[in-house]
């Protein structure tokens, strides 16, 4: 079995970064310091298990379906998920919540979600 994947639109702290692989994530960045194109954040999606995104990327079905079938959280590096659409997240996801507020240890999100399907997190 492969380990869990995850994909970082854009560069965070290195101590996010660390806290997500000390737990055995296998994390991929964006080498990107911009919003990625929608072309480019749909050829990342393919073959991972999270995204761990920014307000400035906009999620959307496409991008899920991209994802899909491995794709289980979507994750943001912010407060607020206006630039997920929550609809789509809705019709394409089994288990399905918004945890809303600010959280000191972000990679608790992908902790407690691992293995469920659909979950949408803001985590800052």
């Amino acid at each position: 079995m492969s380990s869990f994947s995850i994909f970082v639109s854009r560069c965070i702290p290195d101590a996010g970064l660390s806290l997500l692989k000390k737990q055995g994530y296998k994390v991929k960045v964006s080498p990107h310091d911009r919003v990625l194109t929608k072309g480019e954040l749909l050829r990342e999606m393919k073959d991972i298990d999270a995204l761990l995104c920014l307000l400035t990327d906009k999620i959307d079905g496409e991008i899920m379906d991209a994802g899909s079938p491995r794709l289980k959280i979507i994750a943001n590096y912010a407060v607020g998920f206006d630039n997920i659409d929550l609809k789509a997240a809705a019709t394409r996801a089994g288990d399905y919540r918004i945890s809303r507020g600010v959280y000191r240890n972000a990679y608790v999100g992908f902790g407690t979600a691992r293995g469920r399907g659909g979950t949408v997190y803001s985590c800052a």
